[in-house]
């Protein structure tokens, strides 16, 4: 069952990342590579489960602030790109997280016999955490070019940037997204080799 849940977290990842266009495989690559280690010890603490919501949660919001570039009357990089966004979508997460677990849990056999009741709260702040360090990834994609974000605007008005690739660089994206990649499966093999109790997998 372990492995099972492990492997499908893993396929989840392999998806995501085939079908992200270029630039978007910059910011997975990024988000990946934010994760990793996190997601490493907590698969190597036993919390599997805590692992896989995390690494979702960050992967979703990763991708996030680039909803601006949809929405015509919202500045591209503007609020969307900061950390007081962030911050908001980190809490709300969460607190949805927390609505819908306990609802499921409450109506649903299969649930109650996955996490026990004390693990929900638990379970959705982890939750609300990756989604925060997602969007904080995303940020951190965005200044590594020469166009840069606000990220703590309207507090503070000085751009971030430090011009090492442009968003459109092919290469660049590709490479982050490989780097990112490998430093998931790093993760994995490292939390399955030092599952507490576990003997690995």
């Amino acid at each position: 069952m372990l492995v099972l849940r492990v492997a499908s977290g893993y396929n989840l990842l392999v998806r995501i990342i085939i079908y992200s266009d270029m630039l978007r495989r910059g910011h997975t690559g990024m988000s990946l590579l934010v994760s990793a280690p996190f997601t490493g010890l907590l698969l190597a603490g036993g919390f599997v489960a805590e692992a896989i919501v995390f690494t979702g949660s960050l992967l979703a919001g990763g991708g996030l602030p680039d909803v601006d570039t949809r929405v015509p009357v919202v500045k591209h990089r503007g609020f969307l790109h900061t950390v007081w966004f962030g911050l908001i979508y980190g809490v709300l997460l969460g607190i949805v997280s927390l609505l819908v677990l306990t609802f499921l849990y409450t109506n649903n056999s299969i649930v109650q016999s996955v996490v026990d009741i004390d693990s929900l709260q638990w379970i959705a702040v982890v939750s609300g955490v990756g989604g925060f360090a997602g969007v904080l990834s995303h940020l951190l994609g965005d200044m590594i070019t020469p166009w840069g974000i606000n990220p703590f605007e309207p507090v503070d008005d000085r751009k971030v940037k430090f011009e090492l690739t442009k968003a459109s660089n092919e290469s660049s994206n590709t490479a982050l997204l490989i780097v990112g990649f490998v430093a998931m499966i790093g993760a994995f093999v490292y939390g399955g080799t030092h599952l507490v109790g576990g003997g690995g997998f």
